[in-house]
Order: structure tokens, then sequence, then C-alpha cells
């Protein structure tokens, strides 16, 4: 059986045997190999100790001592086996066992840095680059993220009140609000009556120092904020055509952008539908339709709406807005001298709400043929059912108007220059490209009083009405004003 072992193994590392079957033309060689190789084993010699040292990652060269250690082994960490002394015996007859005669050492970081391929270094630093450059990157995107984010723009073509000064800037880049080869372009201001309007004007004239126009040139504002009936010529911005300045000769015209006070029709108070009800093209009509003083008179006039590149959409509290109707008829009346009218609708909730449940039932078969039995549904327990009608439709129609001219917008609320009054001006400014010159006039802004004018059912009833009527981009800016209650009332809580 030995002498069979022998032939077989001295076969295989002759590479003369195929498939297992011994090539008898050399069975003379192989059996004198087979000798040779049982005398070199009995001399105590071992055939495999390449193999072995191989297996354990010691690299033997042709010409070297096999206790050589290969970079594999120094790489791999093969060489921390332990002290010689510590070995069982067991572990020195273990076949896999390392040779006794091999120095174990520890090599240091840059002996295996000095050993590493230049190839492997260059992988091993992009790999390290990379990764410091994805925590970078990660960090930022945190950072970017606005833990308590406030109301951003509804959409590209708009911004407001809290947008960033970076948002600001981007929507100013991409907006085209130039009309080639003329100066200054004119933004259109939206605004339902009593909704704060005079006052805006008044702020972008303290801070700008530059003109505003308008379209309704029988009326003028001083450089304190108060509205003059104009008793001279207009001063157009064009010179002979566009709207009047709003400032007349006080300031000076912008180059950049002139906000002009647009349409205020369909805010008649105490009116027939027909008189607020028209349709929408007729609306879009008076946007560039207005008046002119000359020689005294008023003169109907017309501009180009290709002027106008970009539009300020100003709202208000709805029960404010309508609470500040009611007062404003009050002052028109003190002015006639109305006292029996004054008298009887006095500047209480008793006054307002008679004011309101008088001409509620005055109109409501007329309101019910115009407005449909639908929306009289809905509008029922509804006080002012015509002026909370009236406000809705307005803000559609500007909402309309601005999309039919692909006008970018600076949304505002009235309440912003209570929640966040520089930041406000500073957008408004910015958005209408003009120098903040000097700092904005004391904060002189009223909210949230119309709470002792109507009741939870009322306020409940009158919401559930406008959100029926209210488009989109209306209805984004109703639903805002729950919140903006809650931080108003709030706030006004806190300064008591």
């Amino acid at each position: 059986m030995s002498e069979r072992k022998s032939v077989r193994s001295d076969q295989l590392d002759a590479g003369i045997v195929d498939d297992g079957i011994v090539n008898n033309n050399n069975g003379q060689e192989s059996l004198a190999a087979a000798e040779d190789l049982m005398g070199t084993l009995e001399a105590g010699h071992e055939p495999f100790t390449n193999f072995r040292n191989l297996m354990e990652g010691v690299e033997v060269a042709p010409s070297e001592s096999s206790s050589q250690v290969s970079n594999l082994s120094q790489r791999k960490g093969t060489n921390k086996a332990p002290p010689n002394a510590l070995r069982s015996l067991q572990e020195k007859n273990n076949f896999h066992s390392l040779p006794d005669d091999i120095d174990y050492h520890e090599d240091s970081f840059l002996d295996r840095l000095r050993e590493t391929d230049t190839k492997s270094l260059w992988m091993m630093a992009f790999l390290i680059f990379a990764g410091i450059g994805s925590i970078v990157t990660a960090f930022s995107l945190i950072s970017s993220v606005n833990p308590t984010p406030k109301v951003l723009p509804t959409d590209v073509m708009e911004m407001n009140s809290f947008s960033s000064a970076k948002q600001v800037k981007q929507f100013l880049t991409k907006a085209n609000m130039n009309v080639p080869g003329v100066n200054p372009s004119l933004t259109w201001f939206f605004g339902f009556p009593q909704s704060g309007n005079t006052y805006v004007f008044h702020i972008l004239h303290s801070v700008t120092d530059k003109a505003t126009a308008t379209n309704y040139g029988f009326s003028v504002m001083d450089l304190e904020g108060k509205v003059h009936a104009a008793i001279h010529d207009s001063v157009r911005v064009y010179g002979e055509s566009g709207p009047a300045l709003y400032t007349s000769k006080f300031l000076e015209t912008p180059d950049t952008r002139i906000l002009t006070w647009a349409s205020s029709d369909g805010a008649c108070r105490n009116c027939h539908p027909r008189k607020y009800m028209y349709n929408y093209g007729r609306f879009r009509e008076l946007c560039w339709e207005g008046t002119i003083m000359k020689d005294g008179n008023q003169v109907a006039v017309k501009y180009n709406p290709e002027l106008v590149k970009s539009a300020v959409h100003l709202y208000r509290d709805p029960f404010d807005n309508i609470v500040l109707r009611f007062w404003a008829e009050r002052e028109a009346k003190a002015a006639g001298n109305h006292i029996s009218w004054l008298e009887r609708y006095p500047p209480t909730h008793t006054g307002f709400q008679s004011w309101c449940n008088e001409r509620d039932a005055e109109w409501y078969d007329v309101e019910n043929a115009w407005y449909g039995p639908e929306t009289m549904k809905l509008a029922e327990g509804v006080i002012c059912r015509q002026e909370f009608y009236k406000y809705i439709m307005f803000h559609n129609n500007i909402a309309r108007t601005r999309l039919a001219y692909n006008l970018p917008t600076f949304v505002i609320k009235y309440e912003d220059f209570h929640l966040e009054y520089e930041k406000t001006i500073s957008n408004l400014v910015a958005f209408m490209g003009l120098p903040l010159l000097r700092e904005p006039p004391e904060k002189d802004v009223q909210v949230g009083f119309s709470d002792r004018y109507f009741t939870d059912e009322h306020r409940a009833a009158s919401k559930k009405l406008m959100r029926s009527l209210a488009l989109p981009k209306v209805l984004d800016v109703l639903d805002q004003y729950d919140e903006v209650e809650h931080k108003i009332r709030s706030d006004l809580h806190k300064n008591q």
C-alpha cells in the first residue's frame, strides 16, 4: 500500500497521471522518483513546508529562507501570534501553526503605509476626501431646513412679507418686471377699500422718497399721509400718458417700478348687485381706466396695460375690514351732518348689528335673485351678507387679473405690519426695486378690534360662506387668517 501511495504522489508531482490512469511508458521513472521521495521523508525533510508557509501568509522565494514574512502577512496581521513560550504542544503540532523560528513583531502604521502600493494609497485618499465631502453636504442640507417654516409663496409668481432676503433676491432675478425702453414700469396695487391702502402708500413714500401713482387722479396724498382732493392738473407718469402721480410734485418718480393704485370697483356700500357683480372682463378693463384732473375737471383716460409688469395684492382680516367699512360710512355721514343716521347706528356692537341687519333685509329679495338660492342658503346666519360677498368677489377678480397678465406679485396682509413690521416694509421696498433711505415711521397698526362686533356663530357662518365662494389663491390667504387671528389675540392679551 505504501508503495502505491508513493507512486501516486510522484505521478501527481510529475504530472504524468491523466484521469487516474498511470502512463505505463514512464513506469520505471515514476518508481525511481517514488523511492527518492521516500528517502527524503525518512531523512526528516518536509516537502510541504513551502505550501504551509504560503497558507499562513509567509512568502518564500526560491532563493530566500522560509522564515521571511510577506507583505500580505503584515497587512492582514497574521504576525500577531502569541509568544513562543506560551504556545501549547497542540499548537506546535497543528498543521496550520506558524513555524517557531519566525520573528514576530508589530509594524507601525507608517511602516505599513510605506509598504502599501501607490494605487492603493490614491484609492484611500479618494475615499477619505469623498467621505469628508459627503459629511459636509449632509450638514449643509440639514442646516438649510427651517424647523419652524413660516408662510411661503404659494407659487413661483408670488412672494410675501415672510419671504427671506434670499428668496426675495431669487424672485427678482427670475421675474421680468421691466418694459423695454420704458421707465418705470407700473405695479398695480389692489386692496379692498378700508384695507389699509393709504397706510401702505404712506410708508413707501416715507422710507424711499419716491413717488407713487393712482388711477384716480382726483385725489393726492401729502407727505404726512393725508389724502386731499386735487386742485390742480394731474402730473402723469409718462408725461402725456399713463396714470396720475399720487404724490403730485413732492417726490421724484422712481426709475424701476412705480406703485399704482388700480381698481377698487366692486366695493360700493349699500348698493344694488349690478354695481358689484359685473363680469370679470369688465373688472379687468377698469384696471387700466382712470381719471386725471385737467383744467379743474375730471377727465377719463386709459393707458396701455402692457406697461404693467407686476402687482401688490393687499388683504385685511375680513371681519376687521367690514367693521371699518361701517366706521367709514359713519365718517361720511358725519361730514354731511346726518345726525339722525349717526344716532341710529352708534359705533357699538348694537349699532353695527342694526346697520347689517337692516341692509340684509332691504336687499334680500334682490340678492336672492342675483346670487341664486344656493348661495343664499350658504349665507344663512351671516350678518352683513353683501359686504362679505363683495369682499370675496373683489379678491377673486384680482386673482384672475394677476393670472391673466402673468404678474409677479407681492402678496401682503395688513396684519403683517403688526407681526413683522420692519421685515414687511423691507420686502415691499425690495420688490419695488427702490432704495431704503430712512427708518420707517412709528408703527400705527390697528388690528383685532372686530371681536366685539361679531358673535362666534356669526364668524363661523361668514367663514363658511367666504370659503365656498373663494378661488384657490384667495382661499389660501383666508386659511392663513386662522393662525393670524390666534397670534394677534395672544399678542393683544399680552400687552393689556
